[in-house]
């Protein structure tokens, strides 16, 4: 399986893309935006080729409550636990890459209009 992630809009903010598993769209996605010097959960991983797992998160998916492992992108130097997870703002992101299906942009900044369920 391989996983696509297109970036097609960057600001100051936050960064918006597509993602695509085996060629095919399967969900917008929202960032936090690009940064030289990293910021602890203000800075999007840089682009790249990783491996990605599926593993428990100790804030997201707690066997116990959740019991749904999550998308974890693996081995992205100088950043730990980046998942795929839902959200609705860039304030949301916390580093990681929220999915949903479309993206408003506005002045106030983008936000997902429905996030992914699964």
């Amino acid at each position: 399986m391989l996983v696509t992630l297109f970036r097609y809009y960057s600001n100051s903010n936050e960064t918006c893309g597509l993602l695509y598993v085996d060629g095919r769209w399967v969900a917008d996605s929202l960032e936090d935006e690009h940064r030289e010097v990293k910021v602890a959960k203000e800075t999007r991983i840089p682009a790249g080729e990783y491996d990605l797992i599926l593993e428990h998160s100790p804030k997201f998916s707690v066997p116990e409550r959740y019991g749904t492992p999550m998308l974890t992108v693996k081995d992205v130097p100088g950043f730990t636990g980046i998942r795929f997870h839902r959200g609705q703002t860039e304030k949301d992101t916390e580093g990681c890459i929220l999915v949903g299906y479309g993206v408003e942009r506005n002045l106030g900044g983008s936000r997902l209009l429905q996030t992914h369920s699964g």
